[in-house]
């Protein structure tokens, strides 16, 4: 069994993100908590554009739970269908899986939670402030 270290990075005198090693396919990647639930690549880290979070802004669970509603929503969908990624099985430092969503153009990876948390907060954002019934408009009564 191989050994999974957590890892502080510094970033910024003052801050940190936390850095934690998982195995997959045989071999160790890292993924950055960047805060805000958003756990990635390195090579996303940072601000740094890649194709994991280049997306993030159009993600939609509403979407999801509309075109797969016996699923009860499946974050799957949100990686492949969305944003056009492949759904891979890591280990994280517990031992217990956990899913990714990677993408083979910059080989960047995403945690499947945070494409979650992203697609849920874009849909309140989306929504009507007011969340009191419209009025209806008066019935035209001059028949």
């Amino acid at each position: 069994m191989k050994t999974i270290y957590l890892i502080a990075l510094a970033l910024l005198p003052g801050a940190a993100a936390c850095a934690e090693t998982f195995s997959f396919r045989d071999k160790k990647i890292e993924l950055v908590n960047e805060g805000e639930q958003l756990t990635v690549s390195p090579g996303c880290a940072a601000k740094k554009p890649c194709a994991a979070t280049k997306n993030l802004a159009k993600l939609s669970w509403d979407t999801v739970l509309a075109k797969h509603p016996q699923t009860q929503g499946s974050s799957s969908y949100l990686c492949e269908e969305q944003l056009k990624g492949k759904v891979v099985m890591a280990r994280n430092p517990a031992g217990d899986e956990v899913a990714l969503c990677r993408f083979a153009k910059d080989d960047s990876l995403i945690d499947l939670g945070s494409l979650v948390y992203r697609a849920r907060r874009n849909d309140k954002a989306a929504s009507p402030k007011d969340s009191s019934p419209a009025k209806a408009a008066p019935a035209d009564s001059a028949k």
